[in-house]
């Protein structure tokens, strides 16, 4: 199963800021600024999964955009990873769900009416680049339009050896881990992060 978010038609992830820049000769690095609304029913729907980065779509300009397979030789690299909790009063994120939702559940179900908001900074490179995609980009700077996950059970082995964690932490119940390779694990209910997947 493969999972994509579209970040301008999903109001549940908000990109703040992003800088998205070519570094020759085979690497695009980008900081991206944010905010993601979770709920305990998006993530239940993920329980004991790994999402795993196959595909990014970056919007060059309002007419061309360039897509990354990531399941070949290029791949993902995460060097930080900051997520903080925003405090009450922030905009409700939640009908964004709707989106993801939809694609993995009976879109009659409700959602939960307290969503949690993560404000999260992501500092990484796409490594491997094709030539003629780190051309096109090179043009003017570029955004990210859509992001596509492969979701898979997790294996306690999934992402890589535990060093290439960046970033574990404990929401709504489920503990949640992030590898370097951008491999998100979900754990399952009542774990720690990195404690009790399958």
């Amino acid at each position: 199963m493969s999972v994509t978010v579209a970040i301008d038609e999903n109001q549940g992830v908000r990109i703040v800021e992003d800088h998205i820049e070519p570094v020759p000769p085979d690497r695009i690095g980008f900081t991206i600024e944010g905010m993601v609304s979770m709920t305990e029913q998006l993530l239940g729907r993920f329980e004991g999964q790994s999402l795993e980065p196959s595909r990014i779509r970056l919007s060059v300009d309002e007419t061309t955009t360039v897509e990354i397979d990531l399941t070949g030789k290029a791949s993902l690299r995460l060097s930080s990873t900051d997520v903080g909790i925003e405090p009450p009063g922030v905009e409700d994120l939640s009908r964004g769900l709707d989106d993801c939702q939809s694609s993995i559940a009976d879109p009659t179900e409700a959602t939960d009416p307290r969503p949690a908001i993560l404000a999260f900074t992501v500092d990484g490179s796409v490594v491997d680049v094709p030539e003629e995609t780190l051309e096109v980009v090179s043009v003017t700077e570029p955004s990210v339009e859509a992001l596509t996950f492969s979701v898979d059970d997790a294996m306690k082995s999934d992402g890589g050896v535990p060093d290439d964690v960046v970033l574990e932490l404990n929401l709504l119940g489920y503990g949640i881990s992030v590898h370097r390779d951008g491999t998100i694990v979900v754990g399952v209910l009542g774990g720690s992060a990195g404690i009790g997947l399958r």
